[in-house]
């Protein structure tokens, strides 16, 4: 019978994958929030 171990690096390549995702998700969320307070700041 043939093993593969691709499982287990395939599952740690999606952690990885899924803290950038998140790193960008609370940056981009960061830049939403900044624009009005620039707004109110320069007008």
């Amino acid at each position: 019978m043939i093993s593969c171990d691709c499982i287990d690096t395939q599952l740690a390549q999606d952690e990885l994958l899924v803290k950038y995702q998140y790193i960008s998700d609370v940056l981009i969320a960061l830049a939403y929030f900044s624009i009005p307070l620039e707004l109110i700041y320069f007008v």
